[in-house]
């Protein structure tokens, strides 16, 4: 008795490894799911400028990199990346100008930004009280920016920071199952504690 094929097995239990209806099934329907399977990694393929072939002519318009009669795919990629590479380069404006979008009206004049050619170092400080959504800032920055620049964000307290609210939290101790007896309740005792 024959058996499907193997990469089809983890989609089927085991009794269906040798049913015939399966058999026919997944025989019938492989070449054709081979075919559509290497056409999605082919496609797959074109949206990375490294590896992209008939792709590349997407990345060249989208890009405005004017491709030469006899040119390799490594030479027409190179042309690409080096052009992606030189687009929008990381500056303090720009820093500046994705900061703005995160910080509220007041906190737009109080940001500071300092670079440190030497090490390149981006220090862009901000009140910690005018940013909406810091993990996005941060994320934002750091999509833009170029490796070889390291951004540090310094998020400025102006005031010391008071806590006015007081919270009451519940401290309960049970009793231990070696010292539980019949009619106790679980609770041993129960003290409320400021913090």
């Amino acid at each position: 008795m024959s058996m499907i094929p193997e990469r089809y097995r983890e989609q089927v239990p085991p009794y269906w490894y040798e049913n015939k209806a399966a058999l026919y099934h997944y025989e019938s329907g492989g070449g054709e799911t081979e075919f559509q399977r290497a056409k999605k990694m082919d496609l797959d393929r074109q949206m990375s400028i490294t590896t992209a072939t008939w792709g590349l002519v997407f990345w060249e318009y989208m890009f405005q990199v004017k491709a030469k009669l006899g040119d390799s795919y490594e030479t027409r990629r190179a042309r690409v990346i080096a052009k992606y590479r030189e687009r929008n380069p990381f500056t303090p404006a720009l820093g500046r100008s994705i900061t703005k979008l995160f910080v509220t009206q007041k906190g737009e004049e109080r940001i500071q930004i300092t670079e440190e050619p030497d090490t390149g170092f981006f220090y862009i400080a901000v009140p910690l009280d005018t940013v909406y959504d810091i993990a996005s800032w941060v994320q934002d920055i750091h999509k833009r920016k170029r490796v070889p620049h390291v951004f540090m964000p310094q998020l400025v307290v102006e005031a010391g920071v008071v806590i006015d609210e007081m919270v009451f939290v519940r401290q309960r101790r049970y009793h231990m199952v070696k010292e539980f007896r019949v009619g106790m309740t679980p609770m041993k005792y129960q003290n409320e504690v400021m913090i």
